[in-house]
């Protein structure tokens, strides 16, 4: 930001395992010299990073491999999806198992 309050922004309706970097969240967050000078620079890379394992989480197979994504746009849309995509989002998104290639 030109004023300094904000850190980051970044917009899409997907998300995927491989757009994460939990690495550069820790750095930023906890390395002295890598830290923002944003007035919350530090505690946005705080919860980017505690957001992104909670993403790891969600994202993980019974079996241990990763998969799929989640989005908010059902069809590209922004359409409201079926119900049974409700029953286990992640903060609002649900799971998408071909993130982006839909659209």
């Amino acid at each position: 930001s030109l004023y300094g309050n904000w850190a980051w922004r970044i917009s899409d309706f997907y998300a995927h395992f491989g757009y994460q970097n939990p690495m550069t969240a820790y750095v930023m967050s906890k390395v002295d010299e890598f830290k923002p000078r944003s007035p919350t620079g530090v505690s946005d890379w705080e919860m980017s990073l505690e957001r992104q394992i909670e993403f790891y989480e969600y994202l993980q197979s019974k079996e241990g491999a990763f998969a799929g994504g989640a989005t908010n746009s059902y069809e590209g849309r922004y359409e409201t999806p079926p119900a049974n995509l409700m029953n286990n989002t992640f903060h609002g998104m649900w799971y998408e198992w071909e993130p982006v290639y839909h659209n």
